[in-house]
């Protein structure tokens, strides 16, 4: 399983899970579970497809990698001030950079900063989840969805990562074992099927 643990902004201990299920036979294949527990309480816990998307775990991975660098985002600031042309005294000052990726049913953003005068680094992961299963709302509000923010370690935010894409390799290796076929078998790539016609 991969866990990242973390704390709300109110103090309150919070975990995101994300974890791709075992792959069977005659069940979900290219699936995983997203859950969100706040103090010991679950708020949020479903099954995901990435079956049937174009590139199958290809932005899982890339989820793992942005979670493996998100350390390096701690004290990395936007090039540009979006709050230019404000008001005098308005000026929030340039941003941390940060960094978004998504799969459909899951956005995530990242940014890195430092608290207090001990400046002690913090990653801080927000989590969008689509707020029905295997519902692939692109277009759907951000609003709309089950969301939750976490401040965390940098090192648990990268380890998370290692975990996450260990867990996806290990997921694709079984689905392997077993003869069942990737997503990119199934289909053909465009260039292959205009070759056959």
């Amino acid at each position: 399983m991969a866990i990242l643990t973390g704390s709300t902004s109110g103090g309150k201990a919070i975990q995101f899970e994300l974890t791709p299920i075992r792959p069977t036979l005659d069940g979900p294949r290219d699936a995983y579970r997203a859950a969100l527990t706040v103090d010991g309480a679950s708020v949020f816990d479903a099954p995901f497809s990435v079956f049937g998307r174009d590139a199958g775990h290809f932005y899982v991975f890339r989820m793992a990698r942005a979670f493996q660098n998100a350390p390096h985002l701690v004290d990395m600031i936007a090039p540009f001030n979006l709050d230019e042309g404000a008001a005098q005294g308005e000026l929030l000052g340039r941003p941390p950079l940060s960094v978004r990726e998504t799969v459909g049913w899951l956005e995530i953003v990242l940014w890195g900063k430092r608290y207090g005068r001990a400046r002690i680094p913090n990653v801080f992961v927000q989590v969008y989840l689509s707020p029905a299963p295997d519902k692939d709302a692109p277009d759907e509000s951000l609003a709309l969805r089950q969301f939750a923010r976490l401040n965390c370690v940098p090192e648990d935010v990268e380890a998370f990562g290692h975990e996450l894409e260990r867990q996806c390799i290990t997921a694709r290796e079984e689905r392997a074992r077993l003869g069942i076929p990737a997503i990119e078998e199934l289909w053909p790539a465009d260039d292959e099927a205009e070759a056959e016609a």
